[in-house]
């Protein structure tokens, strides 16, 4: 018997990804997201980007914080090409990358509320909010324990 649904499979019989895993690397890629939502906007992409982000090192630091989930992001895009080469080794490193990138942004936002003196912001709380649920269901879900697993093998 199958330990996931059969629509969880692909055409070769791997565990897809779970969307739970896309909507993580979305939120890790936030601010990425912003930037490219930002410059749509040609007269106002300054003051778009000084609500979220007061200073330009901000910026450079919260797009620092997402190379690691951009990495697992495209290694889980282009995951049939590396099986084709006999590439397994980075599906071990999903969920402690994932972990790392999650602990920077909660490191991140709490350096800013720090530099705010305890100020409460709203992003910021709902930053950590949801790097708390990223956390959490990253840590008990079964989909990507039997995705890294299944993965692993030939």
């Amino acid at each position: 018997m199958l330990p996931l649904p059969l629509n969880r499979y692909d055409e070769s019989g791997r565990v897809l990804p779970p969307m739970g895993l896309w909507l993580v690397l979305a939120y890790l890629a936030k601010s990425l997201i912003i930037i490219i939502g930002a410059t749509l906007f040609n007269e106002h992409t300054d003051r778009l980007l000084k609500l979220i982000y007061p200073s330009s090192d901000i910026l450079l630091y919260s797009l620092l914080g997402i190379v690691p989930a951009l990495w697992v992001w495209v290694f889980v895009a282009y995951r049939q090409k590396l099986w084709e080469r006999d590439k397994y080794k980075w599906v071990k490193w999903i969920k402690p990358v994932l972990y790392f990138s999650i602990c920077f942004e909660v490191g991140f936002s709490l350096f800013n509320i720090a530099l705010q003196h305890g100020m409460f912001n709203w992003w910021h709380g709902l930053n950590i909010v949801l790097a708390f649920w990223a956390c959490l269901w990253l840590g008990k879900s079964k989909h990507i324990s039997l995705l890294v697993k299944d993965w692993q093998e030939k």
